[in-house]
């Protein structure tokens, strides 16, 4: 690892040490946008669909999709289902495609947009009415990323004669602003080898899902995730990919980075050059990135379909 300038030794002896966020600098836009546990929500418009159609009815389905986290997501896919046998969705529109934007400086919010589909009632069999819901399903994927102050003690025996500007300790942070959290780190440090004028970290992560929807790896493509029988086979459930780099030098993790959550919530990275411990101790920015794919379903909601009274 290279050997840190000496005016950004002195800042950071003048900066101090963070315990829980990375937030000197840039890292206070990281505390304002990479909160919250959303990603991205839908729910249908009001009167669209109608509470009410008749047969033969034309009428609009209109899905709000609202991207309230800090990733963006491009491709992603809105599913309806309804009955088959009493609405007929125009050909070509079910699922739908879309791109949105997540929170940024600029748009603490996060976009919204709207997704249209042409519908159409058909006629209820044997009986003068009969009511039917519509649920609709956001397929996308996703990234979460945490950035923690880390301090890299590089006076393990406490031998040298200077003032520590940190101590080492566990760091947590609550959310990031998606639906997957990186929940804490605990690092680990020691000499490489017999050699004191060297040091190695390790780096146990903690992640979990914080909201209701389905994870899923992220190498599952968006119309995988929005099919219609998606849940009748076997899926890659409950997985994500982690990377971490410490001061921008990549990490390496287990299992190549893939995480199980089924099978359990932290995984283990390490450096993998030795850090010069003839620096004095000092703090640096941890970052990890989870990717995924991710499942959300609205609430559903209930149209009734009529036949036309002046209609023979």
């Amino acid at each position: 690892m290279r050997a840190y300038p000496i005016i950004l030794l002195l800042l950071l002896f003048i900066t101090g040490c963070s315990t829980t966020d990375y937030r000197q600098g840039a890292g206070a836009e990281y505390a304002l946008v990479h909160t919250g546990i959303q990603g991205v929500s839908i729910e249908f418009l009001n009167t669209a669909p109608p509470p009410k159609v008749f047969e033969s009815q034309d009428f609009p389905i209109v899905v709000k999709y609202h991207n309230q986290g800090a990733s963006d997501v491009k491709d992603g896919r809105i599913y309806l289902t309804y009955d088959h046998n009493l609405i007929e969705i125009k050909d070509g529109e079910n699922p739908a495609t879309f791109d949105v934007t997540g929170k940024s400086m600029t748009n603490l919010k996060g976009d919204l947009d709207l997704a249209i589909f042409q519908a159409k009632a058909i006629k209820p069999i044997n009986r003068k009415s009969q009511a039917t819901q519509i649920t609709a399903t956001a397929c996308y994927k996703y990234q979460t990323n945490a950035v923690f102050s880390i301090c890299v003690d590089t006076d393990q025996n406490g031998i040298k004669m200077r003032e520590k500007v940190c101590t080492v300790q566990p760091y947590a942070q609550q959310s990031q602003g998606a639906p997957v959290a990186v929940q804490s780190v605990t690092e680990d440090v020691a000499y490489d080898g017999g050699d004191t004028s060297k040091i190695k970290m390790q780096f146990t992560i903690q992640v979990a899902k914080v909201n209701s929807g389905t994870l899923v790896r992220e190498t599952v493509s968006s119309d995988r995730l929005c099919a219609a029988d998606f849940g009748k086979v076997s899926q890659p459930l409950n997985q994500v990919l982690v990377r971490a780099s410490l001061s921008g030098s990549a990490l390496h993790c287990e299992s190549d980075g893939l995480l199980e959550l089924n099978k359990g919530s932290t995984i283990v990275c390490q450096t993998t050059q030795p850090i010069d411990a003839t620096l004095p101790t000092y703090v640096a920015p941890l970052a990890v990135t989870l990717d995924y794919g991710y499942i959300d379903t609205s609430f559903p909601v209930s149209i009734m379909i009529s036949t036309d009274p002046f209609q023979k």
